[in-house]
């Protein structure tokens, strides 16, 4: 069982959903990763609002996770 509040289990997480290895998780990755695991709905947060989430973190250089690296 991973621990999700703890940085290994969040790195663990990350990894789950970062299907190209690139370090990042593209709007379908964090979909899967918001849906699946957080199980929020689309009701709650659209596919498009994950979209425009990561346009806007991309757009401005913001990295979620710098100490992963």
């Amino acid at each position: 069982t991973v621990t999700y509040g703890t940085l290994a289990g969040a790195k663990k997480l990350f990894s789950k959903y970062d299907k190209s290895g690139d370090g990042t998780l593209d709007a379908r990755e964090l979909a899967g990763l918001i849906r699946k695991d957080l199980k929020i709905s689309k009701a709650d947060v659209s596919d498009g609002d994950i979209k425009a989430l990561v346009a806007y973190a991309k757009d401005r250089g913001i990295r979620v996770m710098p100490e992963f690296e």
